[in-house]
Parts: structure tokens; C-alpha cells; sequence
């Protein structure tokens, strides 16, 4: 998977988040720093794949416009499923050496 990075990247944040969150008192430092980090690293794996989206030459412009639209009305969820479904668009496109 080509993508894996961007996924463990996208699972950290979630937990990070989640961790924050769930700590009782929201003006306690390590909440603060669970949330900060678990948002940061969350806007770090949209932006990589917004840039992703726009850089890759394979995608034709309709589908570029559309991953666009799904990304920015999407935020997380969009950027999830293009990385998903990106994936396995490549893996279709290899071709397998002949033996």
C-alpha cells in the first residue's frame, strides 16, 4: 500500500485526539497537548493529501475537480476514502511481470 504513511499518520492524530478528549478538565496541559498535537497532526495528513490530489498526473482533470470537491466538503472522510480508493486504482494499473 503506497499509502500506509499517510494512514498511520491519520490513525495517530485520531488517537492523540481521542486521548485528549477524553481527559477530564479542558484547561489541563496534557489535554491541551493530546489536542494540539492529535489536530496538528490531522491538518499535516490533509494538507498531504490535498497536495497529493493536485500533483497526481494520473488522475484526469474531472476526477481531480471531483477529489477536490470531496476533500474540501469532506474534510477527513473524503481525504480517507480518495487514499482508499486511489490505492487501489494504482494497484490495478501495475502490470504483472510475465514469468
Amino acid at each position: 500500500m503506497k499509502n500506509l504513511s499517510l494512514l498511520i499518520l491519520l490513525i495517530i492524530s485520531f488517537i492523540l485526539f481521542l486521548v485528549g478528549v477524553s481527559i477530564p478538565g479542558t484547561e489541563t496541559p496534557l489535554h491541551v497537548i493530546f489536542v494540539g498535537t492529535g489536530t496538528a497532526l490531522g491538518f499535516i495528513f490533509y494538507a498531504l493529501t490535498f497536495k497529493q490530489v493536485i500533483k497526481t498526473s494520473s488522475l484526469s482533470p474531472g476526477r481531480r475537480i471531483f477529489w477536490i470537491v470531496a476533500i474540501v466538503c469532506l474534510p477527513m472522510i473524503g481525504n480517507l476514502i480518495y487514499i482508499i480508493i486511489h490505492d487501489a486504482d494504482v494497484r490495478k494499473q501495475i502490470p504483472k511481470p510475465e514469468i
